[in-house]
């Protein structure tokens, strides 16, 4: 499913689409099972799949619908059990004439600097609903604002239920759950 809600008035948020995570019942065949598994299982592992998705829209690229994708990334094995492999997704990307690259950027400054050479949104690990408690990574987010001012905010389009109406985060938080890791596409 695809959503626009763009309510900062940023350039690159009022040009990136929100795509959810879970695969739609119509995309995925009756009892099919994909490695063993059900669309369920498969739709809270889908974030990077959705991600790229808002990535390639703002990009104008078409992606095959997300069932698909999930497909080809199984079967190029750029999913392990500690979930997507960011340079197989930027890969995945390069399919559809997106050309990425996994990096490491550390700090906040270093995300701002991505999007400031990109001039558009690029991929974020962080944690699932952003807690401050320590926990780093195993969710994916894109991001397409970043103000470090005081109560400064990153806007995000995070294909999780819980993301379906957040279209920011307190700077903070986002820092307190960030990896240091992002896919950046060009």
């Amino acid at each position: 499913m695809r959503t626009t809600a763009a309510r900062c008035g940023h350039l690159i948020c009022a040009r990136t689409p929100h795509f959810e995570q879970d695969i739609p019942e119509g995309q995925w065949p009756g009892q099919f099972r994909l490695q063993g598994r059900d669309r369920t299982h498969w739709s809270d592992r889908t974030c990077g799949l959705a991600c790229l998705m808002s990535v390639a829209s703002f990009h104008a690229r078409a992606v095959p619908p997300i069932f698909e994708l999930l497909q080809e990334g199984l079967g190029s094995g750029y999913y392990t059990s500690k979930g997507w492999l960011h340079a197989g997704l930027a890969s995945l990307g390069a399919a559809y004439g997106l050309r990425g690259e996994a990096r490491p950027a550390p700090t906040i400054s270093d995300l701002r600097a991505c999007l400031e050479s990109t001039g558009g949104p690029l991929i974020a690990s962080v944690t699932l609903r952003f807690p401050e408690d320590g926990r780093r990574g195993g969710h994916l987010v894109v991001v397409t604002d970043v103000d470090e001012g005081p109560g400064g905010r990153i806007c995000i389009r995070d294909p999780s239920s819980w993301g379906k109406e957040e279209a920011s985060i307190p700077a903070a938080r986002f820092s307190a759950s960030y990896s240091g890791r992002a896919i950046i596409f060009y």
